[in-house]
Order: structure tokens, then sequence, then C-alpha cells
């Protein structure tokens, strides 16, 4: 990692799940979710915790909880909670105000994916009406979290 490059870690949760994506400088480097952590802002907090103590991150992205609209009243709590613990840290801590720049999560994470290409596996194709949410696509919130901060930062 150049040493002007930070490591940035950004968190994303939606119902049901929260995920990371971590970056070393521009590289990304590891991804994950976790279920456990989308019970309760107290589930979230251990479990974000245990990822900012693994990673080291200079910059945590976390999505503005009070511009969240999209978002039910439980993924509001985990998201303040991520934001309180990110701001506990010595890492940098940036709110980004979610802006959807597509149609739709399927379009934003093929998209996405043409950045990344270690993630296109992860690429969900598009659900019928009556099926529920992919789990996967929280990993590109969460990348979409990070390029918004970059552009919004500009």
């Amino acid at each position: 990692m150049a040493s002007n490059s930070p490591a940035v870690l950004s968190i994303a949760a939606r119902s049901g799940r929260i995920a990371y994506v971590f970056f070393d400088g521009i590289e990304l480097k590891a991804w994950s979710t976790s279920r456990k952590g989308s019970k309760n802002a107290r589930a979230a907090s251990a479990v974000v915790g245990s990822w900012i103590a693994q990673f080291v991150p200079d910059v945590i992205i976390v999505e503005d909880y009070r511009t969240a609209t999209r978002k039910g009243r439980n993924t509001k709590a985990i998201i303040r909670a991520i934001e309180n613990v990110a701001k506990n840290t010595s890492a940098g801590t940036c709110l980004v105000n979610r802006k959807q720049m597509f149609k739709n999560n399927i379009d934003e994470a093929r998209e996405i994916a043409k950045q990344y290409p270690e993630l296109k596996a992860w690429v969900p194709s598009k659900p019928k009406l009556w099926e529920s949410e992919p789990r996967n696509i929280i990993y590109f919130e969460a990348l979409a979290l990070a390029k918004q901060a970059l552009r919004d930062k500009e």
C-alpha cells in the first residue's frame, strides 16, 4: 500500500444482513457479510467492532441513517450503531447520503462489477416479482457507498 493511500472499510446495512468491503488503497482486498450483525444494534456493534479490529482502517464509510429514507426502523438503528462504533475509533468516519444512481440495485451491481471484476460472480440475477431480494446485493451497496464518498469528496 502506498503511504498516501488510506485503508478504507465501507459498511452497509440492509434488512437481514450487514456487510463490508475493504480497500487497501484503491485495491479491493476483502468483503464479507453477517446475518448476526443485523439482529439488533448491540449485535451490529460487536460485529463491526471485530471488522474494525481486523482491518484497522484509516477511514470508515457508513450511510447516514438520518437520510436513509428507504430503510426500516431496525435497519436505521443498526446503521446508527455502526456509525457510533466508527466514531469511537481512531479512523476517520465518512457519512454518506446514499443516492440511487441506477434504475434498480441489480443494474447498479452489474455496473459496479465492471470496475471490480473479482465481484462479478456475486452479481445476482434480477429476482422475479414474488422472490425476495438477493442476499449478495449488499456487497454492491457497500461498494456504492464507497464510490459515492469518493465522488462527494471531489
